[in-house]
């Protein structure tokens, strides 16, 4: 037993970052609208839904601890694709990515949080579940039409994390958030 409840061998574990608003409830509204979507808000994920190999107080020491050597850093998302082994549809990440996928990978290196991931990890905002091949490129079409017609910026900071874990059930619960605190350094001129 650990300070969340009782550890299940169906329970999973994340670090995301929940998408601010204007854009989190854009993406909310438009990740409502596609078949099968979970009520999940939407997020980028850096350590994708996993067992633990540590109990989960363990596991949020050695994540805090390593979260303080990140800054904030700035999310651009670029347009709508398509994972083709799995035909989920996501937003790509254009600035951000280096950073997500080195958080990604100094967490996933430490002992009781890593894992050989399913697919290789791509840092994204997932838009819909696994669709058939049948309705996949008329489901596209309509998601990047929704996507084309956001006139705000694409654009967020990622300024805190978010320890979240999945029960049995099936419900995501946020632990605990996290700020990103490193100072960045300043060019010199």
């Amino acid at each position: 037993m650990n300070s969340h409840g009782p550890l299940t061998p169906n329970e999973l574990y994340a670090l995301v970052c929940y998408v601010p608003d204007p854009l989190g409830g854009f993406l909310d509204a438009l990740r409502g609208a596609m078949p099968g979507h979970k009520a999940s808000p939407a997020h980028l994920t850096f350590l994708p839904p996993r067992p633990l190999g540590i109990d989960s107080e363990a596991a949020s020491a050695i994540v805090r601890d390593k979260l303080r050597s990140f800054a904030p850093f700035d999310v651009e998302l670029t347009e709508v694709q398509c994972f083709p082994r799995t035909n989920v549809l996501y937003l790509g990440v254009s600035d951000g990515n280096a950073e997500a996928r080195k958080l990604h990978n100094v967490l996933n290196s430490e002992m009781g949080l890593s894992q050989v991931e399913e697919c290789e990890y791509r840092p994204h905002i997932t838009l819909s579940a696994q669709l058939d091949n049948s309705e996949i490129e008329k489901i596209r079409r309509l998601a990047a039409s929704a996507w084309s017609s956001w006139v705000l910026p694409r654009r967020f900071t990622v300024r805190s994390v978010a320890f979240v874990r999945r029960s049995s059930s099936g419900v995501w619960e946020r632990l605990w958030t996290e700020p990103l605190m490193v100072a960045r350094a300043h060019p010199q001129q």
